[in-house]
């Protein structure tokens, strides 16, 4: 299976859009045990597990989570790894901060910040896949594909 792991980015426009690469960042541990138990828990759909990595790298909180993706969590990843998803370093930044904080990057950096933040509201409602994927996967030349994907094997 490949999976996106990079939030408001644009996929390739060409070619093929896999790339073996060491899995890095704060949700490292998470992420990289996900797609670990992904391997030994086939009836758990693709999509599931896709939606579930972009929660991980939005910094979803695992309580805010739709119930679907709870249970999906459930069967991927431990107690305390669950628990884990809890504990988030933006919580304590204000809305206003958090606009003021991406007022100040760089476009493409302020994209995925923004990315990241529709993504964490979208987690709790339930959204769709394809709703999902729009924030999560940037359309350039009316081409939408994965550009950051890790394959598990």
């Amino acid at each position: 299976q490949t999976y996106c792991l990079r939030a408001g980015t644009y996929g390739p426009t060409g070619g093929d859009g896999y790339l073996f690469a060491p899995v890095k960042g704060s949700a490292r541990k998470i992420v990289t045990a996900v797609l670990q138990n992904s391997v030994d828990r086939p009836e758990i759909a693709q999509r599931d597990i896709q939606v579930l990595l972009w929660a991980i790298v939005a910094r979803s909180k695992f309580e805010d989570l739709n119930t679907r993706l709870k249970l999906v969590a459930a069967q991927l990843l431990t107690e305390r790894e669950l628990l884990s998803m809890n504990r988030n370093a933006i919580d304590i930044l204000t809305s206003r901060e958090v606009t003021q904080a991406v007022g100040g990057m760089p476009a493409p950096l302020a994209r995925i910040a923004r990315a990241e933040a529709d993504m964490r509201r979208m987690m709790s409602t339930g959204s769709s896949y394809s709703d999902l994927e729009a924030v999560a996967v940037l359309v350039l030349d009316g081409i939408s594909v994965f550009y950051h994907n890790v394959s598990v094997r």
